[in-house]
Parts: C-alpha cells; sequence; structure tokens
C-alpha cells in the first residue's frame, strides 16, 4: 500500500467513450471507490481523443495511451496480426513502467488487450482480471460473423489462449454464477462478483404507455436482427405498440433497412444513445433482449431497477439469473421466435401480470444494490493486500 494509505488501484479498459453497459458499471464503481480509501487511475487504449461518455469523478486520474488497436482491423488477417504484436510489445512497456514508477498496489483489466499479458508483467502489484463475458466470448463473437472452418479453428484456439492468460492471475473476477461452476473447472483464482444495479430509483415504471424498448451496441451479439422478425408477428397482433430500440453501431444502416423491409417504419424506431436511458425505461412496458450471447447484461439489470417485465432469450450468460421465469419475465429458449412473440403477445393482452412482473422486477433488483456489491469489491482488494 502507498505511503499515503490509500490503496492505489489502476483500471485498465479499451474506451469510455461508448454508452455502454460495460463503460457505465466502471465509471460508476470507480466514482465511488474514489470517495473512499481508493486513489484511482484509468488507462484506455483506445478512446482516440473522443470524450468520455459517462462523467468521471473529477477525483479519478485519467491516462489513455492512444494505441487504437481498433484501427488495425481494416487489414487483411496476416497484417493485423503483425500491427497486433507491434502494439502489445508497446502496451507492455508502458503499462508495466506505469505500475511500478507509481507504485500501484492492484491493476484490474476488464478484459481489454491488457488480458494477454497481465500475468506476465514483471511488477509486485496484484493483478485481476473482471471479465465481463463467458467462458467462450471469444469464440463466440468471432463466430458471430465468421463462418468458416478457419475461423471456427481460430475460435477455438482463441479461447484456449484465454483459458492459459488468465490462470495465473491473483484473482479472476466473473459475474455469474454459471460462470462461477464453468471457469473453476480450469481455474483455482475465481471469485464471483455481480454488476450493481448503479443507482437506487426513486421512480418506477408505470407499464401503461404502448411501448416496448430494447437498448444494446448494434452489433451481431445484441441480435436486433431477430428482434425485428419477432416484432413483425407482434405487431401484427398488437398494431398500437411500438419497439424503441435504444444504442448505437456498426449494424444501423442494415437493421434500419431490414425495418423497412418488412414495412415497420411506424412500429420500429432506431432511437440512437441516450445519457438519461432511465427515463426512457420508465416511459416503457416491457424490455426484450435478443442476444446471441452475453456476460452479465447491464441492460437487463437496469430494467429490473426500474419495474420493467423482462422477455429475454437463454443465452449464455446471466439472463436466467436475473430473469425468474413467470415471476419478473419469461427465459425463451435459444432462439424459438414463437415462444418469444407468444410471451409477448401474453404480456402486452394482461396488463394485471405486466404490473405484477414489474413488481417483482423491483424486488429482484434489491439482490444488486449498489453498495451490497461494492462491499464485495472492497472485501477483495483488502484480502488481496494482506
Amino acid at each position: 500500500m502507498s505511503q499515503s494509505n490509500k490503496i492505489k488501484l489502476v483500471y485498465c479498459t479499451p474506451s469510455l467513450s461508448n454508452p455502454g453497459g460495460m463503460e457505465r458499471v466502471i465509471t460508476e464503481k470507480v466514482n465511488y471507490l474514489s470517495e473512499k480509501n481508493y486513489d484511482i487511475t484509468i488507462i484506455t487504449t483506445d478512446n482516440r481523443g473522443i470524450k468520455d461518455f459517462f462523467v468521471l469523478s473529477p477525483q479519478v486520474k485519467r491516462i489513455d495511451f492512444e494505441l487504437n488497436y481498433d484501427l488495425h482491423f481494416t487489414k487483411n488477417f496476416f497484417r493485423q496480426l503483425y500491427s497486433h504484436v507491434q502494439k502489445q510489445k508497446k502496451y507492455k512497456k508502458m503499462l508495466q513502467d506505469f505500475l511500478f514508477e507509481e507504485e500501484i498496489d492492484i491493476c484490474i483489466s476488464t478484459g481489454g488487450k491488457e488480458i494477454e499479458f497481465l500475468s506476465k508483467i514483471n511488477t509486485k502489484c496484484k493483478k485481476i482480471v473482471e471479465i465481463h463475458f463467458g467462458k467462450n466470448f471469444r469464440k463466440q463473437f468471432v463466430q458471430s460473423t465468421k463462418k468458416s472452418i478457419f475461423w471456427k479453428i481460430f475460435a477455438k484456439y482463441r479461447t484456449q489462449q484465454l483459458i492459459a492468460q488468465t490462470k495465473k492471475l491473483d484473482t479472476l473476477v466473473v459475474l455469474t454464477k454459471k460462470d462461477e461452476l464453468d471457469w473453476k473447472k480450469t481455474h483455482k483464482n475465481i471469485v464471483q462478483i455481480y454488476n450493481p444495479v448503479y443507482t437506487e430509483q426513486t421512480k418506477e415504471a408505470q407499464l401503461t404507455n404502448n411501448v416496448a424498448i430494447a437498448v444494446g451496441k448494434l452489433d451481431p451479439q445484441k441480435g436486433f436482427d431477430m428482434l425485428i422478425d419477432c416484432w413483425k408477428q407482434i405487431s401484427e397482433k398488437n398494431p398500437s405498440w411500438i419497439l424503441n430500440i435504444w444504442g448505437q453501431g456498426e449494424l444501423k444502416e442494415y437493421l434500419q433497412k431490414k425495418i423497412m423491409l418488412v414495412n415497420l417504419e411506424h412500429k420500429v424506431f432506431l432511437k440512437g444513445s441516450s445519457s438519461e436511458i432511465h427515463k426512457h425505461y420508465l416511459d416503457s412496458s416491457l424490455l426484450l433482449m435478443t442476444s446471441r450471447f452475453e456476460g452479465f447484461p447491464m441492460v437487463l439489470l437496469e430494467a429490473l431497477s426500474c419495474g420493467l417485465p423482462i422477455i429475454a432469450y437463454d443465452c449464455e450468460h446471466g439472463p436466467s439469473e436475473l430473469v425468474d421465469n413467470g415471476y419478473n419475465g419469461y427465459i425463451i429458449p435459444d432462439f424459438d421466435e414463437s415462444e418469444f412473440v407468444e410471451k409477448a403477445d401474453f404480456l402486452i393482452n394482461n396488463h394485471d401480470i405486466r404490473k405484477s412482473f414489474g413488481k417483482n422486477s423491483l424486488r429482484k433488483s434489491q439482490d444488486f444494490s449498489f453498495i451490497k456489491i461494492m462491499n464485495q469489491w472492497d472485501t477483495l482488494f483488502h484480502n488481496l493486500l494482506k
């Protein structure tokens, strides 16, 4: 521990410029810890001069190493690989020098590029990775866009890499009980801590508006293409209802074309990003999620805290630990479109049950209270430094 008696933490994450759930929860956690006995620095690699989306406490130090890994994704595979290796060498030296010179006590990776070398850094500081996705997330990410045999083999290799890279860490923090069981098959350094409800709600959704909401990055993972297909059928049965999709991403143009192709341009709206997403939850009556894979979906946690009933595909991982089937929503077998449509139609046409599910969502959200979760992190940090 540093001479100031404050625990010196470094958080490493790719960027804080996006309005995503991970960026939101990191910001809220460090803002909270900075008011306690912690000296905190956040290091990013890919902010590219863009302003952080969520507001950081002025007590949190902020550094961007300007490595911009995402810029080499436009190159062919071998040029990508060469560029990646060169940047990794640079990043490792920059991070190692910083941890040593600043006498950092604990370095926490949120699963960015540093995960590949963090356990090998020559420094006395404790090393943690908090992984926001399941064990197979690299495989799932690759296979969501690449289908050839080469990419299947590459995806499997990347998963094995991840296992090797995280075994020698001081701690690997996973988000769900299911993740904990999965990782303990190969690791001895696992701690499970849920993401918290980042703010206590004083209002709850009235569930009277004919509005369903979906939230997330417009990318293949979130499955909004499948949601639009579902909503086509839901809308035919319930023409007075609309679907608002909040988020931004590379599939915006594709999704807008799909909406027009199925004649839903007056029923489905791509709303962009919002720094006040809770207001839009409160104006909605149903949360829909059709993700192909997840880690621990903050969208569902936020929806719980606003008292929304939820319908979600049972993807890996997280939804089944946030939604109790028939209590605060419905978990739908992957990717059963007809069942998804049926349950959405049922809740749309049964206001009393919708209201009951909403109350149960509020009760469920108490399991993830911010103070409760942050006390678990505080305990972990102090135990590591004993």
